[in-house]
């Protein structure tokens, strides 16, 4: 429990510090302190101290600071008018033609895994809980949609960022439109039912939202404020559903007895939270250099493409199996997770590209254009589901990535001026 105790303390005083001057580093670091304190709550705290449990938490929390640090500085006061391609109407046009099509899919998709389950096919305990849901997805659903929803749903990224960006601009059609659409990003999770990108989605649109809020125009902000708080009282019904149906007199999960907490919906809530800070410390106490994974997770796109063309690959699902054991179908989060990806000291070089990268391609503290909010939304993603980090949450990261520096090139390098837009 101290060890909670004091990551809490530490990451709580972080954000109050930051809170003026950068509220995306405040938000993320209240988020950390907040998982921290659930776990002490529910008895996720590691109770074996040794030398190698400090020397793991302390590394994991300096990497989860050097996270937040990156965004240090980054506050939104205005977004200025962006004459590139990316605004232009028949980029926008292409961009909705192939969006509705991608909603349409996942739309079908999760109605079909919906009935799926509800007709008794499959315990939707076991469904979630033993692993493999994502493959599962295709004995009732074709796996060319799936495939589709998986490379092109990532778009939803772009489309959160016109969808700030038309706020600014004062046009509420076009940013109710592209916000609709921005809603693929949990769309994509609700194949499996999985509650971690719907908790992904709702604190990457509030970290965006915090960010830009200074510079929302206020003849708009009561009806933007109407618009999302309608959509997200559905999106957290739709959460809440899921946990009760899976957890509610389950006997999957025992309560321990170093819990403060007796119900089993909020347990299951505040250890959904806090589970990785156990499983983290115990994936790194078994690490060995005979375990990195080489990128695998991170770059899963090159896996897609390399699979499309004909060639074998190693399946992401048994290499987490045969490295992480017990641990490979929990959360480990964040920093475990790159651990095993490059190595302790590639997971240091692994921020440090990341903070530079990063630094390098932001935008000014005081205004920003579409590709600068794409840049901010695609990068916090990452840092803001530190406590995941799931097969399909680095798969959308990764493709959103690539997306994102295609659109970067085309709003920076392809700029018509006096060309009629939207």
């Amino acid at each position: 429990m101290g060890f909670n105790l004091v990551a809490a303390f530490i990451f709580l005083f972080f954000s109050f510090a930051a809170l003026k001057r950068s509220p995306v580093s405040a938000y993320i670091s209240a988020l950390i302190a907040f998982t921290y304190i659930s776990g002490i709550l529910v008895g996720n705290f590691p109770t074996d101290v040794g030398f190698s449990l400090v020397i793991n938490f302390i590394f994991i929390a300096l990497i989860l600071l050097a996270f937040c640090c990156t965004f240090r500085g980054k506050k939104i006061f205005w977004i200025k008018e962006d004459y590139s391609i990316v605004t232009q109407k028949w980029f926008l046009f292409s961009l909705s033609l192939m969006l509705t099509i991608v909603t349409a899919t996942n739309i079908l998709i999760v109605y079909s895994s919906i009935s799926y389950v509800l007709g008794g096919n499959i315990d939707i305990t076991a469904f979630k809980n033993q692993g493999g849901a994502a493959e599962m997805i295709r004995v009732w659903a074709d796996p060319r949609l799936v495939f589709l929803s998986y490379g092109f749903s990532p778009l939803a990224y772009f489309s959160l960022a016109l969808h700030f960006y038309f706020i600014f601009r004062g046009r509420v059609f076009l940013s109710l439109v592209f916000f609709i659409f921005s809603l693929n990003i949990p769309l994509v999770g609700l194949h499996s039912l999985s509650r971690s990108s719907i908790v992904h989605y709702f604190l990457l649109y509030f970290l965006i939202y915090c960010a830009c809020y200074g510079g929302i125009p206020d003849k708009v902000k009561r009806k933007v404020n109407l618009i999302a708080g309608l959509f997200f009282t559905g999106i957290v019904a739709i959460f809440a559903l899921i946990t009760t149906s899976r957890f509610s007199g389950s006997s999957f999960s025992t309560i321990p007895g170093n819990s403060f907490v007796s119900s089993p919906i909020l347990y299951s809530i505040l250890n959904y939270a806090s589970q990785w800070i156990v499983n983290s410390i115990g994936a790194l106490e078994d690490f060995s250099l005979n375990h990195i994974w080489f990128g695998k997770s991170t770059f899963t796109v090159f896996d897609i493409v390399t699979g499309m063309i004909g060639f074998d690959t190693v399946d992401y699902g048994d290499l987490r199996q045969e490295t992480l054991g017990q641990y490979s179908t929990k959360f480990i989060g964040l920093v475990a997770t790159l651990v095993y990806e490059f190595s302790y000291i590639g997971a240091i070089y692994y921020v440090c590209l990341f903070y530079l990268f990063f630094r390098f391609l932001a935008p000014g503290r005081f205004e920003m254009r579409v590709s600068g909010i794409l840049i901010l939304i695609v990068f916090s993603s990452q840092p803001l589901m530190f406590f995941t980090n799931n097969y399909l949450g680095n798969t959308m990261y990764a493709i959103g990535a690539f997306y994102a520096i295609m659109i970067y090139i085309l709003s920076n390098f392809f700029v018509k001026l006096n060309v009629p837009k939207y």
